[in-house]
């Protein structure tokens, strides 16, 4: 895994009492729907000019087009391609909404969370952090992106110490964490209800 940035590596020594939990989507650049990101660059101010050419680059449901103009029997249809100059810009614009929120959730409770491309941090009380990745995992699935809590870890400088919260309800936080690690789709909640 990556080092985490100095604005982390400062958090966890302000409160080494949290957790870290490093978040990771599986295939992020090819998981992501292209309209969602097509759709954020057109509402995005200082983007909106490029909005129209990356309709054309990215367009849902491009046809693949082999030697001498021979139309494949499939599509590209969602994600970007390898090497590609325009998505890693797309994708970023496109998931930012989501991160965004996810920061939201935890400065609500004093913590942050912070991205580069697709890969995550957040650092917050033991006691929520688990619940806000929960409510961030649900939101990245509308456009595509699936969480992926196998290659996921949580870090805490006090682990042994209760992870800053009551010892049952880490134990409870951190089993629920690791058994949805274990499973081939990560329970989400899909109650609309609030």
């Amino acid at each position: 895994a990556a080092k985490p940035p100095f604005s982390l590596r400062a958090s966890l020594e302000l409160h080494p009492d949290w957790v870290l939990i490093l978040v990771d989507k599986k295939n992020a650049f090819n998981e992501i729907h292209r309209a969602a990101c097509i759709r954020a660059l057109a509402a995005t101010p200082g983007f909106k000019g490029i909005a129209r050419y990356a309709y054309l680059h990215l367009a849902p449901k491009s046809p693949i087009v082999i030697g001498q103009g021979e139309i494949a029997d499939f599509a590209s249809e969602e994600g970007g391609q390898q090497g590609d100059g325009v998505f890693p810009l797309a994708y970023s614009v496109g998931s930012y909404a989501s991160c965004k929120a996810l920061d939201a959730d935890a400065a609500a409770e004093g913590g942050m969370a912070r991205f580069f491309f697709d890969d995550g941090y957040i650092h917050a009380p033991a006691e929520v952090a688990f619940d806000i990745l929960a409510k961030y995992e649900n939101a990245i699935l509308v456009d595509g992106e699936v969480p992926q809590r196998r290659k996921c870890e949580v870090y805490s400088p006090t682990w042994g110490a209760g992870l800053g919260c009551a010892p049952e309800v880490a134990s409870r936080k951190v089993a629920t964490f690791r058994d949805a690690a274990s499973q081939e789709e990560v329970p989400v909640d899909t109650d609309d209800e609030e």
